[in-house]
């Protein structure tokens, strides 16, 4: 789902039209690895959260 809206915020970005959108995903993306990471660290079993 990142991957995907990386992907479109890119397009759009061209566009000039989706900075902003690429910021939120970039943003959310050093988010989630943090998190992930640091659930991991201590063990736990993740779930995937897309499905």
């Amino acid at each position: 789902m990142i991957i995907i809206a990386g992907a479109i915020s890119v397009f759009l970005y061209l566009l000039l039209i989706g900075a902003l959108l690429y910021l939120i995903v970039w943003l959310y993306s050093l988010y989630d690895a943090y998190t992930t990471a640091e659930a991991l660290n201590r063990g736990e079993i993740l779930e995937d959260k897309l499905f």
